[in-house]
């Protein structure tokens, strides 16, 4: 966990369905942002592609694409198997490490999952052409990993951010999931180098803040990471016509954000701030809003009135919530205990 390297910085590990949908959101956030793109190939096997050789299965190597920010070194990294089929699919969030490559940020990632993953099963899922899950790769509680050299803060004061920089990554968790040391995604991050901008916000040297966002304790699932870019004005977002725009946090005398929502980016909340400044206070997205309801009661009308079309509405009884949580029991069932608060585990504002 603790190491030194020279000219290292964030990288944003994600991991995608395929090559295919790497490349598109690659593009895409191309488009919108100032990253830039990188050469993120690799001429020889490295550890990762070792790590997953089988004896008795298809070789299966891993396709990396990048975006790096120019001025942070801050790095975008979509990592995906060589041989997926294209099917869609949501990207899901791997890892945060600080590495002097692409090539380095593969290499730790393959040490820190070496014991977790199930290598058959993997490459069986995608010799059947079967989608790889982050849970198949960092185990049923699919908590990211971080990495940080012992200095990942020692820089001077990070300037404004320039519009387009990748400013903050909200991580989602589940406060009773534990890594297999038996911490939590808090404990990581407050025994972490990182500085401390604001409450409840963990910086590298570069500007880049870590945001962890615990679920609420009736959620039945957890939202998507979202990626907040720095932009001078909300109102110089251009307009595309596939591409859905919608406001958050706004109020009667301030700006939020702008979220959007595109196929290219499933699984990815990607937002723009205007704010120079970093808030305490994060605006949750509509996914969070859901997280503990049952998708057999929520309606497809996204504007919130009435749709005749809609079987949510026009096909229901006084017994619909309770057969809907009659297929959906765990929903009764509390498995979480509670965790007591200790000294150590309380940050100090």
């Amino acid at each position: 966990m603790k190491r030194s390297l020279t000219n290292a910085a964030p990288v944003v590990s994600l991991l995608s369905p395929s090559p295919a949908a790497s490349r598109r959101a690659q593009d895409f956030l191309q488009r919108w942002t100032g990253l830039q793109r990188i050469d993120a190939r690799k001429d020889t096997e490295d550890a990762l592609d070792t790590l997953f050789q089988s004896t008795f299965l298809p070789k299966t190597t891993w396709d990396s694409v990048a975006l790096r920010c120019p001025e942070t070194e801050t790095v975008l990294h979509w990592l995906s198997l060589d041989s997926s089929v294209d099917k869609g699919g949501s990207q899901e969030l791997l890892a945060v490490q600080e590495a002097d490559s692409v090539t380095g940020a593969r290499s730790e990632l393959a040490s820190s999952i070496a014991e977790i993953v199930s290598v058959p099963m993997i490459v069986m899922n995608n010799t059947l052409g079967r989608p790889v899950t982050a849970k198949q790769i960092l185990g049923p509680q699919s908590l990211p990993i971080f990495e940080w050299g012992s200095q990942a803060a020692a820089r001077t004061a990070t300037p404004p951010l320039s519009s387009g920089t990748l400013k903050e990554v909200a991580i989602p968790f589940s406060d009773d999931a534990v890594y297999p040391d038996g911490t939590i995604v808090l404990d990581k991050l407050l025994h972490s180098p990182l500085s401390r901008p604001a409450t409840g916000l963990y910086q590298f040297g570069n500007g880049l803040c870590l945001r962890p966002v615990p679920a609420a304790l009736e959620d039945r699932e957890l939202p998507p990471p979202s990626l907040v870019f720095s932009i001078g004005d909300l109102d110089e977002l251009p307009e595309e016509s596939s591409v859905l725009k919608a406001k958050i946090g706004y109020t009667g005398f301030r700006k939020g954000q702008i979220m959007l929502r595109h196929q290219d980016i499933q699984g990815l909340d990607v937002r723009f701030c205007e704010n120079r400044n970093f808030n305490s206070m994060f605006a949750e997205a509509h996914e969070s809003m859901l997280a503990g309801s049952l998708k057999e009661l929520q309606s497809t009308h996204v504007n919130g009135g009435k749709d005749d079309s809609d079987p949510k509405t026009q096909n229901a009884d006084c017994w619909v919530e309770f057969r809907a949580n009659l297929s959906n029991p765990s929903g009764f069932v509390r498995n979480r205990k509670p965790r007591i608060a200790k000294a150590p585990d309380l940050p100090y504002e």
